[in-house]
């Protein structure tokens, strides 16, 4: 089932929701977690159509150019995938529409938003080895590097591929902004740091297009998680609900990390996994 074209399509063009009740039942997980009552599966829904419909003047209009960069560059990347394309091509297009981002933070007169950019970009810098490894490893396991070759693998990839699981965990994490990865920007409002980061800056509606960005490239990152399970669909959304659900403890377990031990360590923890799960799959 998970070869089927249109389970694909379906997904492609379903990505924003995906994205936008993974967001509100991490949400609702976590006010659980920390006694703060239950926030509604909803909430980011009900928050984005909040955005859209107020009327405020826009801010910095010639960055709209970046954050229409930014969300472009987001749905060419789950295209790629509805469509079962190269991965490398997924990832460049994940890697590009950030790019965008961070060059909206960098022309930015905000100190804190130009600082929050330099963050965001070591981030990127941080995954893009593991994410390439990643990549070179599904080529050196299937014989191929498209979502097509890894589908028709006659097995899980997770498997093969254990420790660039754990970097592909540790990247999401990164990308979302979740602690202990929050320095570069937060989308939480209760949770503003650095005069919001690196997006604190951005008018209602540009806001709300970042935040469908967000959903549009977390779902594309749960896809990756999907395909290391690729043989039942079930299976496949298990997988990335106990991802999900793991993220969330590690959050609450690691959220006291100073930032510069997560900006030092965490790249070369990430490069030795994924180097070691490539050894190893050579040896095997």
């Amino acid at each position: 089932m998970m070869e089927s074209f249109s389970v694909w399509v379906i997904f492609m063009i379903l990505s924003p929701i995906i994205g936008g009740l993974l967001v509100g039942i991490d949400g609702f997980i976590s006010a659980s977690m920390k006694g703060m009552g239950k926030a509604s599966l909803l909430q980011p829904f009900i928050d984005f159509f909040k955005l859209i419909a107020k009327k405020t003047p826009t801010k910095n209009s010639a960055k709209i150019p970046y954050i229409a960069g930014h969300f472009i560059f987001s749905v060419a990347a789950i295209i790629f995938i509805g469509f079962k394309q190269d991965i490398f091509l997924v990832m460049l297009m994940i890697m590009m529409s950030w790019i965008f981002l961070i060059l909206f933070g960098i022309n930015s007169k905000n100190v804190f938003t130009k600082l929050s950019a330099k963050r965001l970009l070591f981030s990127i810098l941080a995954t893009f080895p593991s994410m390439l490894i990643y990549g070179i490893s599904v080529y050196l396991l299937t014989g191929g590097s498209s979502i097509q070759d890894i589908l028709y693998y006659p097995g899980n990839t997770i498997l093969k591929l254990p420790f660039l699981f754990i970097t592909m965990i540790m990247t999401i994490m990164i990308y979302q902004g979740k602690p202990p990865f929050d320095s570069v920007m937060t989308y939480d409002a209760g949770k503003v740091d650095m005069c919001g980061g690196l997006i604190g800056e951005l008018g209602c509606k540009s806001f709300a297009v970042v935040n469908l960005t967000r959903w549009i490239n977390i779902a594309a990152l749960y896809a990756f998680i999907i395909l290391f399970i690729a043989r039942t669909l079930w299976m496949g959304i298990l997988l990335g609900v106990c991802v999900l659900i793991a993220q969330i403890f590690f959050e609450a377990i690691f959220v006291k990390l100073r930032y510069q031990f997560i900006y030092w360590a965490v790249p070369l923890i990430m490069f030795l996994l994924s180097i070691t799960n490539v050894v190893w799959l050579s040896i095997r």
